[in-house]
């Protein structure tokens, strides 16, 4: 993980409208993810897979705003970032189960 001091990062969405753009805050299952403001006001947050962030969506964020935020560069890192991220996950994931597997496999033979 990268120092938390470059792990955000903004995108003006015009109108009013700001997103931040935040590393996991948990290294083992948290993901990327935005958290959208209108005049300094939170109104939306969504993980960088489209699921839920702390329990909200982009859903009641108009269009435009959702759109322009998922087609900007800082976003698509985001997203490149997570996507590394999940592999990773599920890399080490695998491996431990392997391991796992060799401590507690045992062959009969019949």
């Amino acid at each position: 993980m990268p120092a938390k001091a470059v792990t955000s990062t903004t995108v003006d969405l015009g109108d009013g409208y700001k997103a931040r753009i935040d590393c996991p805050h948990n290294t083992k299952t948290g993901k990327w993810h935005g958290h959208v403001y209108k005049k300094g006001k939170q109104v939306g947050a969504e993980n960088v897979d489209g699921t839920k962030h702390d329990g909200k969506t982009f859903k009641n964020i108009p269009k435009k705003k959702v759109s322009k935020l998922k087609s900007s560069k800082k976003w698509k890192e985001a997203k490149g970032k997570n996507d590394k991220l999940e592999k990773e996950r599920s890399k080490s994931s695998f491996s431990n189960y392997i391991k796992w597997l060799n401590k507690h496999l045992v062959l009969l033979s019949i």
